[in-house]
């Protein structure tokens, strides 16, 4: 999985790329998913694709990605990024194609032992002028975290049918940066979902005041949402 960074639109980053989000390859020739809302507002075609890396390792960071097409009901986004013009990066070398996950549409049960990735802790260094160049830099912490699935329905409505948006919840808070991070199957290692918020828990105070919880549990958008386009689109 990569972090997803863009250019802040702050005056006082001076366009230093920061960290908006999560996303990850799910086929060889470059195609990347990620939840719609990691890329809103943002011209996609800025977006730097960057991996933590440890000593000696050669620094992950591809660019010049694509929009190939975006599911605003489900917060699911498909990138396309060219393998051809990103050849020549370190992480790529001696490669024919991206490293990716392979997808897995069929639903899940409740209790299924799961594991997020993604990057929610960036430590961010302000950027400075020195003689006309400006140095900044964004420290990547990629976090794995073990999780069941909690549910296979976020909240009951008074109708419900066949064509609700199938999500996830998670036994885990997932934070922000996790956003467009894959959910992925212990057993298999094939990613199942995409993270895309948390389910805040109203809790009610001694004072009869409600407050709510952010984070207590993460949810989830089933890829099988898009199985039918994916299908079409991904070779």
């Amino acid at each position: 999985a990569f972090c997803m960074l863009a250019p802040s639109a702050a005056p006082e980053a001076k366009g230093l790329p920061l960290p908006r989000g999560t996303g990850f390859f799910i086929s060889e020739d470059g195609y990347f998913l990620t939840a719609r809302h990691v890329i809103s507002d943002q011209s996609v075609p800025d977006f730097w694709l960057r991996r933590s890396h440890r000593a000696g390792e050669a620094t992950a960071m591809l660019q010049w990605p694509d929009l190939a097409q975006e599911w605003p009901q489900f917060d699911l986004a498909l990138l396309k990024v060219d393998f051809d013009r990103n050849r020549e990066k370190a992480c790529l070398a001696g490669r024919s194609g991206f490293p990716y996950i392979e997808v897995d549409i069929s639903l899940q049960e409740e209790g299924t032992p799961v594991y997020a990735f993604g990057y929610p802790l960036p430590i961010v260094s302000a950027p400075v002028s020195m003689a006309g160049l400006v140095v900044g830099h964004v420290g990547l912490g990629h976090r794995t975290t073990s999780a069941i699935i909690s549910s296979a329905l976020e909240h009951t409505k008074m109708i419900l049918t066949s064509n609700d948006a199938q999500v996830y919840v998670l036994d885990k808070a997932l934070n922000y940066g996790n956003s467009g991070g894959p959910i992925v199957l212990t057993e298999t290692g094939r990613v199942f979902a995409v993270c895309t918020r948390f389910q805040p828990v109203a809790v009610e105070q001694p004072n009869k005041e409600t407050v709510f919880v952010p984070s207590l549990y993460g949810v989830a958008s089933s890829i099988s949402n898009i199985a039918g386009d994916l299908a079409q689109i991904v070779s």
